[in-house]
């Protein structure tokens, strides 16, 4: 009974169930959704989504979506608040077939709610999207004013419903993008009555933004009521009119604005503006007050056309306060400048003649640019109406451009306010306002009077290159008498700047003047040109001119005799400059005795007549101890000691001045002559001590380094190597700046290298090749490739031997890489590079035999070592015939040890007695050809003739090596016996 009851119950439940259901469906076909709504809730009593059939809660959340659109009021719209997290949650998380469904509705609902960005956030998600998906999409984005996605989605729209609202769209985001011609674009192709008036004020807006005003008023007759933003509309064709100036249209279609607009100051100012324009004075001045009250950059403008109307109707004082308030209300600099200007003018015009300059003034240095003409005359209509002379200078001397009238003023002011000056003693500024005069030249006499005072104030103020520069100008413009005066000025002002030869030109022309007929005055113009004439080695000229002065009875004949012995030696007439410097001497004034004799000294010194030359410099050092000549005397009579080869005379003047002379020049120059007499002397550390006072007395004389250099090359040169080096740590260890250090390095290098110091050598020649001086780079690749050699780092040694071939200078060069680099091979055992490299080499031109002897000897010992005999004999006999050098005599002894290992001792003995009697001279190799003699002697039982050989080689060589391997075989004959 149970059973059948259960299955009642099931089949029951089921049967409400199918009833419920299609009831469901026919609320929601017939789009009765708020009573689906109730229904479903009623049925399901709040049971979770997921237990229900999608499809029913599909219904269910649309029917919800539907009966809330525009029902605030009704009961569903309650339910969908609290709903609101669960309904967006499950249409989120759902994976079910109905999701692209209830996200599109969704999605729908939210965009006809205004909820854009919610909208968005739901239309995204589907999967695929028609074409209403697409456009509500591209909207919610516009909306949102995300134009860039938005323009993504709209260009999508093909569904020929959607492309009027596509076109307007896009044409509004071109718009906001400034992109105005694919505006139009999209504009010109809507086809819909109330779109093109939706788009008609940005068409508008377009036409006047391009400057295509006329196609702006065009469009004034298409506004009507249906017409969106008019107001907008109205304000750009207003605007368009007034850009084209058509006032009164301006001012007709503003008068249709019904609405306040965000730009109502600018629509209030083009307003009144116009009036102003068509000379509505009246109304101008009315709208243009009302905008002076506030502070905008409208205010500025409205102030000074105000201005304008007030200057118009001529009442200039209230003109001026509102160009002044103009200005002063900087928003618009045109507007600043323009206003401080006519502030002036109407200062001007009210006689405040210095307030107006001090404006124009302002505005100069404010805006120097802006109507400068216009500014400069004002300017110099208030300064004339001023009569203050200094500040019409001062202004003036500022102006670029002034009348004619101006300049002759300006000529005249400035030459009398010089002439004071120069009355005065204040020579410098009368020379300021001479510059002043000199501007202008249409007062001819003013001018000239100008440059003359001028030229005589720079002349008292030894400014004598001025004072020619001036008199030159204009000197033909004077009359001959005035030139006179001139010419002497000249003469003096070019001597006084040493240019002798213009200064004797003008002397002259003064002289000449005089006729012969000389005064007092005339003496010292004489005595200048004879000195003119010497100091530009006209010589005959002088001395006719100092003879003339002997003539005149001059007192100074001291001097004059002086000058003509230097005449005479300027023109190479040395007994002749020597009797008028015995004159000087024998003269009881005694005033240049010092001179003459030193002059004497040097003309012998000049002409090699050294004996001579030391006898006077030897008066001058004792009997004028205080002339300044003395110094001069003990230098060049060493240096006259020198070329007598007297070095230790010479020496020990160099050292007096080195000891008792404390000047710079001197000291420097008399170490430079002990480095050449140190040579004979050998006095080399007395020299490097000299040097090292010579700096300590004069640390910034910058001839320490040049003499360290010196010092270095001399030590170098004569071969004092330790010198040197010992020379070169003193300086290093004093940290000092070398001069031509490069130079000094490869001198410290080589000084190294010459005494075997290797190491040091080396790390020297490092620093040679790291330098950007190339001179010494190949040299100093040589050297470590030589060094790495006889360190028998021979993959080293190569690697610069290399390098110097790519490197090398000449020819020398490039046969001592290529020598090297088969020396190298040859140690490295690659006998095969030894052959090739010496065949290629062979083949070589530029090769001495010296050079090729080596290379033979290398391929001879290559052919040793590789057990080849026949080959190495064969280059063997080429060595020793080719030249007799090193190579030819160890290719003797190598050949005499091959006969000997071949036991052909009779041919062995032989070939070293041959190389006893050709290279006696090599002293190592006779040593070694004696020993291997006994050592052959000792083969064939002939101790006897062993042991005289090895004793007498031990008395007569010197060489250690030798001599060690000499008494080992001794003490092995002594064993074996």
């Amino acid at each position: 009974m149970k059973k059948v009851l259960t299955i009642l119950l099931i089949l029951n439940s089921n049967i409400i169930l199918s009833q419920n259901s299609n009831e469901l469906d026919r609320l929601f076909e017939s789009d009765n959704y708020s009573l689906y709504v109730s229904y479903f809730e009623e049925i399901y009593n709040n049971k979770s989504f997921d237990v229900i059939d999608q499809d029913y809660v599909s219904n269910y959340i649309v029917s919800l979506l539907n009966s809330n659109f525009n029902s605030e009021s009704s009961l569903p719209s309650r339910k969908l608040k609290p709903l609101k997290d669960k309904i967006e949650n499950y249409i989120l998380i759902n994976r079910k077939s109905t999701r692209s469904f209830l996200l599109k509705e969704y999605g729908k609902f939210q965009f006809n709610q205004g909820r854009f960005k919610s909208s968005i956030k739901f239309l995204e998600l589907l999967d695929k999207k028609d074409s209403e998906s697409n456009y509500l999409l591209g909207l919610s984005l516009f909306n949102d004013k995300n134009y860039s996605d938005s323009k993504k989605y709209l260009d999508l729209l093909r569904d020929k419903k959607y492309l009027n609202d596509k076109n307007y769209l896009l044409g509004v985001i071109a718009y906001l993008n400034n992109n105005f011609t694919e505006s139009l674009e999209y504009f010109n192709v809507i086809e819909s009555d109330k779109i093109k008036r939706k788009f008609l004020q940005y068409q508008i807006s377009i036409y006047y933004l391009n400057g295509e005003y006329n196609s702006a008023t065009e469009l004034l007759k298409l506004i009507d009521d249906d017409v969106e933003n008019t107001d907008y509309c109205y304000y750009y064709i207003g605007k368009s009119f007034f850009e084209l100036r058509d006032y009164e249209s301006t001012l007709e279609v503003f008068s249709r604005i019904n609405k306040k607009l965000d730009r109502d100051d600018e629509i209030h100012f083009t307003k009144a503006y116009s009036h102003y324009m068509l000379r509505d004075y009246e109304i101008a001045k009315i709208q243009f007050k009302t905008l002076t009250e506030k502070r905008n950059k409208y205010s500025q403008v409205s102030s000074f056309y105000l201005g304008m109307i007030f200057l118009d109707q001529k009442e200039i004082n209230i003109a001026k306060n509102y160009f002044y308030a103009a200005y002063r209300n900087d928003f618009d600099e045109s507007y600043t400048k323009r206003s401080l200007l006519n502030y002036a003018k109407t200062i001007y015009e009210l006689g405040d003649h210095d307030l107006s300059i001090a404006v124009l003034e302002k505005m100069s240095k404010l805006y120097p640019r802006f109507k400068n003409d216009e500014v400069e005359s004002l300017l110099s209509e208030n300064y004339f109406m001023t009569n203050n002379y200094s500040k019409i200078i001062q202004y003036l001397n500022a102006k670029q451009n002034i009348s004619d009238d101006d300049k002759i003023k300006f000529q005249y002011v400035t030459y009398q306010k010089g002439v004071n000056e120069f009355n005065r003693g204040n020579f410098k500024n009368s020379i300021g306002y001479f510059n002043l005069s000199q501007r202008y030249t249409l007062d001819k006499n003013i001018y000239l009077k100008s440059i003359k005072n001028k030229a005589e104030a720079h002349f008292i103020g030894n400014n004598f290159q001025s004072s020619i520069d001036e008199i030159l100008k204009v000197l033909d413009n004077f009359s001959s008498s005035n030139r006179v005066e001139l010419n002497l000025l000249l003469g003096y002002s070019y001597f006084n700047i040493n240019d002798y030869k213009n200064a004797s030109f003008y002397l002259k022309k003064y002289i000449d003047t005089k006729s012969n007929n000389y005064s007092s005055e005339d003496i010292d113009p004489l005595l200048r040109l004879a000195d003119s004439y010497y100091a530009s080695k006209q010589f005959l000229k002088s001395i006719d001119t100092y003879n003339q002065l002997l003539r005149l009875n001059e007192s100074n004949k001291n001097y004059i005799n002086y000058q003509i012995g230097l005449c005479y030696y300027g023109n190479n007439n040395f007994t002749k400059s020597i009797e008028f410097m015995d004159k000087v001497i024998r003269n009881s004034e005694e005033s240049l005795d010092d001179d003459a004799t030193f002059r004497k000294a040097q003309i012998y010194f000049e002409n090699s007549e050294f004996d001579k030359s030391i006898e006077n410099y030897t008066k001058v050092i004792e009997a004028y101890k205080f002339s300044s000549y003395v110094p001069y005397s003990y230098l060049n009579r060493a240096t006259s000691y020198f070329n007598l080869r007297s070095y230790d005379q010479s020496e020990a003047d160099y050292l007096y001045i080195l000891n008792n002379i404390k000047d710079s020049d001197l000291q420097s120059q008399s170490i430079l002559g002990l480095q050449k007499t140190v040579s004979y002397t050998d006095n080399f550390s007395q020299l490097n001590e000299l040097i090292n006072t010579y700096k300590n007395n004069f640390p910034d004389n910058d001839n320490i380094r040049i003499i360290q250099y010196d010092n270095f090359r001399n030590l170098y040169f004569n071969q004092k190597y330790k010198e040197l080096i010992e020379y070169a740590n003193d300086i290093n260890t004093s940290d000092e700046n070398i001069y031509n250090s490069y130079e000094t390095n490869y001198f410290l290098a080589e000084s190294y290298y010459k005494l075997n110091e290797l190491e040091n050598a080396e790390n020297t020649y490092y620093i040679l090749i790291d330098s950007i001086n190339s001179k010494y780079y190949s040299r100093s690749l040589n050297r470590l490739a030589n060094i790495n050699l006889k360190l028998k780092l021979y993959e080293k040694s190569l690697e610069y031997y290399k390098e110097l071939e790519l490197n090398s200078k000449n020819n020398r060069e490039r046969v001592d890489a290529y020598i090297g680099s088969l020396t190298n091979y040859y140690f490295l055992k690659k006998y095969d590079s030894v052959h090739y490299y010496s065949s290629l080499i062979n083949n070589y031109d530029k090769i001495s035999f010296n050079n090729r002897n080596k290379i033979n000897l290398l391929n001879a010992k290559s052919f040793i070592d590789k057990g080849n005999s026949s080959n190495a004999i064969d280059m063997l006999l080429t060595t020793i015939n080719l030249v007799k050098d090193e190579s030819a005599v160890e290719a003797n002894y190598l050949l005499a040890k091959i006969f000997y290992d071949q036991s052909q001792k009779s041919q062995a003995l032989e070939t070293l007695y041959s190389l006893n009697e050709n290279f006696s001279n090599y002293g190592y190799w006779v040593g070694k050809s004696y020993l291997l003699i006994a050592e052959i002697f000792m083969s064939m039982g002939e101790n006897f003739q062993a042991k005289a050989t090895l004793e007498s080689l031990l008395e007569n060589t010197e060489i250690n090596e030798i001599k060690n391997n000499a008494e080992e075989l001794l003490n092995k004959m002594q064993d074996d016996e």
